[in-house]
């Protein structure tokens, strides 16, 4: 079989499944789901160099987000499955506005840096894996 009509069979499976009924909306809301995580470090990197002019210290900045992240993603996912997704999602979302909030006040009132990092931190642990999730339902 050639590569093209592989890929024919693979675009007319992925149709099949979003004519199921509430699949158009699930993937919408899978593909949003994910938009906060994939550019929260561009928005902080272009935040910090914008208040700082140096792309060292907004990498610097953009470090500790990850870690928070990496570090939190299990235990949001381990609550998800015990608590269940809506509620969990909830309480993480309302965490992460307060973080992201308390962050862009940090670096627009030139906060010490070391509270940016911090900030930056508890950004990162606010943000859950909405990823797995995604491939959970």
């Amino acid at each position: 079989m050639s590569v093209a009509a592989e890929t024919g069979q693979g675009v007319r499976a992925y149709g099949r499944v979003l004519r199921l009924p509430g699949a158009r909306s699930f993937v919408a809301a899978g593909i949003l789901a994910r938009f906060p995580r994939a550019t929260l470090s561009l928005g902080i990197i272009l935040l910090v160099s914008a208040a700082t002019g140096s792309f060292a210290s907004a990498g610097l900045v953009v470090a500790p987000l990850v870690g928070g992240m990496a570090i939190a993603a299990p235990l949001w996912s381990s609550r998800m499955d015990r608590h269940g997704q809506a509620r969990v999602i909830m309480v993480s979302l309302g965490c992460l506005v307060l973080a992201a909030s308390a962050l862009l006040v940090l670096v627009l009132t030139d906060a010490p840096f070391w509270t940016w990092l911090v900030a930056a931190f508890v950004t990162g642990a606010a943000t859950p894996d909405l990823t797995s999730a995604v491939r959970a339902r």
